[in-house]
């Protein structure tokens, strides 16, 4: 594989992480969907900074 597909891989195992966390989350009634796009929206911001 090239470096190209390995860093797209740990994109997406990333992504996957955080989805299953908030979904994890959601299940236990901590969070609302609303509160679950915040999350994710607050995460992304170093990326975005």
């Amino acid at each position: 594989m090239n470096s190209k597909t390995v860093k797209s891989i740990k994109e997406i195992a990333t992504t996957m992480a955080l989805i299953h966390n908030i979904l994890l989350e959601n299940r236990e009634g901590a969070a609302t969907l609303d509160s679950a796009k915040d999350r994710v929206y607050e995460s992304s911001l170093p990326c975005i900074a």
